[in-house]
């Protein structure tokens, strides 16, 4: 049993131990903490910077590893005076002291002022990714393809436990649901960029569909470096798919949306940008359905107005069969003044000068035919081996049928058939002459 608050402690308090109310022990370390550390200069990386309505303004000191921050605060008179506005990822110096907001039991620094300290690693990081991807048009806003007006199904690649899935969803159900296919995927923390890499590979491999959304919510520099990392922008950039990139809240600009075909300040945006709402759907089809009314009007009233234009042009049937017997009448009315006789008399005459033209033709080129057969019949003549046997020549043969040309064909001794211009001789070669 638990003694009152004020009163003894029991049990395993021991006799003389103080116990604390909460409030008590929270504004004692305050002050031992604010009278050991009454200034302190502290050196880090902006994170999670927010202005409040009130002007005071709460942000987060890290590390360059990200392995350790501090909440920071400082109020609205000092910060009025500051000499530049804090940006997530600058690195500051700060001087104040450290201190506890007993509320929420929370370790802080209270900032006094602050100066640059040079670019965060984070901040560097970035630059030098996108001075890369700018370098090969990556980020070109001309590479951006435009959206699917009415997407039949829809991609995201998120956490399956972030809010930005949920936002996503409640806004595609308001506004006009389709289905829906989630490639899950850690959206911060140690492997979180290769993870997302193959999450979005995997979904944009399937071919199933239209358009993708990737993101998350909103957080500090290190929650949201994954969507700095080259790769993923790569990924992003040559994407077959169209991707949204939906990552923190507004002020929030990673990598990734850089590279993206179209950039929403918040995973809720994403899902209005990619969906229409039903009603302007509807207004759509209606407006969509008046023009194809008033075009198919007009085009009727065209071709109304064409057709009566030919009809106007094209000549009475009627007419045009009296004019056809009118022409008929005047050809025979022709063929009657000029009587058969005379009809027959002039193309006998044809006919026989005709006949004559064609046997001059006919007579000439037999002529010509004639020559020629002459003399390509004189040239074979001169080059056929008879008439070379004729001239006192014979051919030598071996017994296998070939022309002995060289005596180095045949040996002392071999059967020869010499040809002659008519008839042959059976030899058998005795010597070799030579050559001269």
């Amino acid at each position: 049993m638990l003694a009152p608050v004020n009163g003894e402690p029991a049990g395993a308090a021991g006799s003389g131990s103080r116990v604390y109310r909460v409030s008590e022990l929270l504004e004692e370390v305050r002050d031992r903490l604010e009278g050991e550390y009454p200034q302190v200069v502290v050196e880090g990386e902006v994170g999670e910077c927010t202005v409040a309505r009130s002007g005071h303004v709460y942000f987060v000191l890290s590390d360059d590893s990200g392995d350790a921050s501090l909440r920071a605060v400082m109020w609205r008179g000092r910060y009025a005076r500051r000499p530049f506005d804090l940006e997530t990822g600058r690195r500051i110096r700060c001087t104040g002291r450290l201190t506890l907001y007993p509320p929420r039991g929370a370790f802080q620094m209270d900032i006094q002022e602050f100066m640059d300290a040079g670019e965060g690693a984070l901040a560097r990081q970035f630059r030098e990714v996108v001075r890369r991807l700018e370098a090969e048009g990556l980020t070109d806003p001309g590479r951006r393809r435009p959206l699917p007006h009415l997407p039949v199904r829809i991609g995201i690649v998120t956490s399956p436990d972030g809010a930005a899935l949920r936002d996503i969803l409640r806004v595609l159900e308001r506004r006009f649901p389709v289905p829906v296919l989630l490639s899950p995927s850690p959206v911060q923390g140690e492997g979180a960029a290769s993870r997302l890499c193959a999450a979005l590979e995997r979904l944009d491999r399937t071919g199933d569909v239209d358009v993708i959304i990737i993101g998350r919510g909103g957080g500090s520099a290190e929650d949201l470096a994954a969507f700095n990392d080259e790769a993923l922008a790569r990924a992003v950039a040559s994407s077959a798919t169209p991707i949204i990139s939906a990552v923190g809240h507004e002020v929030d600009v990673v990598v990734t949306d850089l590279v993206a075909d179209r950039r929403a300040a918040t995973p809720s945006e994403a899902a209005e940008l990619v969906m229409p709402s039903r009603a302007e759907v509807e207004e759509r089809v209606r407006v969509l359905a008046r023009r194809l009314g008033a075009a198919m009007r007009s085009r009727i009233e065209r071709r109304r107005s064409m057709i009566l234009r030919l009809d106007g042009r094209l000549p009475r049937p009627d007419r045009m069969i009296l004019e056809r017997r009118q022409r008929l009448d005047e050809i025979v009315a022709r063929i009657g003044r000029a009587g058969p006789e005379s009809r027959i008399v002039e193309g006998r005459r044809a006919v026989e000068r005709h006949v004559e033209r064609a046997g001059r033709i006919v007579q000439g080129r037999l002529s010509a035919a004639r020559s020629r057969f002459a003399a390509r019949a004189a040239a074979l003549q001169a080059l056929s081996p008879l008439a070379v046997l004729g001239r006192g020549y014979s051919v030598v043969q071996r017994d296998d049928g070939s022309i002995v040309r060289d005596e180095g064909q045949v040996d002392r001794g071999d059967d020869v058939t010499v040809r002659l211009m008519r008839g042959g001789l059976a030899c058998r070669v005795r010597d070799k002459l030579g050559q001269g």
